[in-house]
């Protein structure tokens, strides 16, 4: 009995928006897992939009239990999509809830799995996938994180958060900084008054419009 639940044969496009995917071929049996990523414009969210069937500019197959994804009629297509799963890039996580939430959102929604069953499926994942470190973490944490890992494993010393706010009030932004370490170099943006003068006479002009309008 053949094993494969989703595959990729001869697999080519050229649609101008990123770099050509070229005889691309792929198998993935049933309890297997795949991680797709590259550089940016490299073609991978195009390929997802291959896989579940929202744009077939593509040679080549695309086959889910051995049946050519464009074969599927309209509920055909909304099966295949719910059975495959997918999560967009970091936008299409829900932002105040942690990794091991995010993914067990889906599941309790829709399937009909028990909460027990849910969450030995989950724990799995995360640790097949070695997600154990950041299952608690919410995606924009585990974003920034990754963004400082790889500029540590490609020799970047510094990383430039901008701004922190003004240092005398309190600032959420701030505080969510500061939970990564580091040194604060500079609180807020840099200002450069090159005309000290006129400087003065606009926050002049400016109070003034504000009372007059308050007055009206």
């Amino acid at each position: 009995m053949d094993d494969t639940l989703l595959s990729i044969e001869h697999l080519s496009c050229d649609i101008g928006s990123h770099d050509p995917l070229v005889d691309i071929n792929i198998s993935l049996a049933r309890g297997e897992n795949a991680v797709f990523f590259g550089p940016e414009n490299s073609g991978i969210e195009t390929l997802m939009l291959f896989l579940l069937d929202i744009d077939d500019r593509y040679e080549g197959v695309i086959r889910y239990k051995n049946t050519d994804i464009r074969e599927f009629d309209y509920i055909g297509k909304h099966n295949y999509r719910r059975e495959i799963g997918y999560v967009h890039g970091m936008y299409g996580l829900i932002s105040n809830m942690s990794v091991e939430d995010n993914i067990s959102l889906p599941l309790e929604y829709h399937s009909t799995m028990s909460q027990k069953e849910i969450k030995r499926l989950v724990d799995r994942l995360i640790y097949e996938l070695n997600l154990d470190y950041c299952k608690k973490l919410r995606p924009v944490d585990l974003f920034y994180w990754e963004v400082m890992r790889w500029g540590m494993a490609n020799g970047v010393t510094m990383l430039d958060w901008m701004g922190a706010g003004r240092p005398d009030k309190e600032y959420g932004v701030r505080y969510f900084k500061q939970q990564y370490g580091g040194e604060l170099i500079l609180s807020g943006r840099f200002q450069a008054v090159h005309r000290p003068l006129l400087m003065l006479i606009g926050k002049a002009g400016v109070s003034i419009l504000k009372l007059t309008g308050k007055k009206q």
